[in-house]
């Protein structure tokens, strides 16, 4: 059988298995704990697009600490320095920024979500946030991060 075939035979059968046009969503329903995650990291994208510190709160926990590099030496700052640092208003250019989240992959109790900053002009920013709840009750929030910078 050619490799076109194939190709072909195999790409209708996964329609017809899941169906057309997106029909595959209801097979990838997000967790209860994905659903909440995300809302953390929605509340991580809303304070940067609107400079409100408020919804910064919402997304990290009070205890959290921030980690990143940059020249070589790893610098850290806890979640209120980085808050305090919101300037209160979107940023100049806030329509040309794309932002947008990229995993959440949820185990147990930890959770890692990742968030991609496309701002012009600059680095594309790859962000890694951590989540661990220590029991069931408790809210997630994010707890760390570890930045990557690429283009």
């Amino acid at each position: 059988m050619s490799f076109i075939k194939r190709h072909v035979e195999f790409a209708a059968l996964a329609i017809a298995l899941v169906g057309a046009g997106g029909g595959a969503a209801w097979m990838f329903a997000p967790t209860p704990d994905e659903v909440a995650v995300r809302a953390a990291l929605d509340h991580y994208l809303q304070g940067h697009a609107t400079g409100d510190g408020a919804h910064m709160r919402l997304a990290f926990n009070p205890a959290a600490r921030l980690y990143w590099s940059s020249a070589d030496t790893l610098a850290t700052r806890t979640a209120d320095e980085y808050i305090a640092r919101m300037p209160g208003k979107p940023a100049a250019d806030e329509g040309a920024r794309k932002r947008h989240i990229e995993l959440v992959d949820v185990t147990g109790n930890a959770a890692v979500g990742k968030i991609v900053l496309d701002y012009p002009g600059r680095h594309r920013f790859e962000l890694t946030y951590l989540r661990a709840v220590p029991e069931p009750d408790d809210e997630p929030a994010l707890c760390g991060s570890a930045e990557t910078i690429g283009t």
